[in-house]
């Protein structure tokens, strides 16, 4: 039996299952979170905040009985999945709490830069604890090379931290080729990671 036959694959959620899709988010990077991104140790605040700042459309996301166990986010372009604004922040943090991290949020997205138009970049991989053994993970690479090759973009990109190295095998496995390591050292070890490792994939344009 094929074992995604019983999973579904969508870039259009519910209210309930954006929510899902952020609780995932948060558990696979919450470290990344915590120290890069929103600098909170509160996951409800996090969580609350993911729930309205993820691009939903720039995703793609994997349904197990209407409930999300998988997710990718997109980068296309200047179009990040994860985007806030001001008024966002100040929601969630107030006003004094939201003018630093804020200026953080921006830094961290001009750090990260764009792709080239070539490119179709993948921002972040993540699957539920349920979602184990079920090919999750290759599932969404291979829906997100459909969409590159049928959006005319030639090559994927993504980063993966140092110490995921699990992560790049099953990159490496379907075609991902170490391009670049970039070493942060104690700037980034807080947030799990202390360098990245680049990765690339050519993929063919669909006639």
């Amino acid at each position: 039996m094929d074992k995604h036959q019983e999973l579904t694959i969508t870039n259009e959620l519910t209210r309930e299952q954006v929510e899902q899709a952020a609780e995932i988010h948060y558990d696979a990077f919450k470290y990344k979170v915590k120290y890069l991104l929103l600098f909170t140790g509160s996951r409800k605040k996090a969580v609350s905040f993911l729930t309205r700042a993820l691009t939903i459309r720039n995703g793609l996301y994997v349904l197990k009985a209407d409930r999300v166990i998988g997710i990718v986010g997109l980068q296309r372009d200047k179009e990040a999945y994860i985007d806030a604004t001001f008024r966002l922040f100040k929601k969630t943090f107030g006003l004094f709490g939201a003018s630093w991290r804020f200026v953080a949020f921006k830094a961290y997205k001009f750090f990260v830069g764009s792709p080239e138009a070539h490119e179709l970049r993948i921002d972040w991989l993540a699957v539920s604890g349920e979602a184990r053994g079920l090919g999750v993970g290759s599932y969404l690479l291979q829906k997100v090379q459909e969409i590159a090759s049928d959006m005319g973009k030639t090559n994927l990109v993504l980063e993966v931290v140092d110490t995921n190295p699990q992560a790049r095998k099953l990159y490496e496995r379907i075609g991902f080729v170490h391009t670049d390591t970039k070493k942060f050292g104690l700037i980034t070890s807080k947030a799990g990671f202390k360098a990245l490792h680049y990765m690339n994939k050519s993929i063919g344009k669909s006639k």
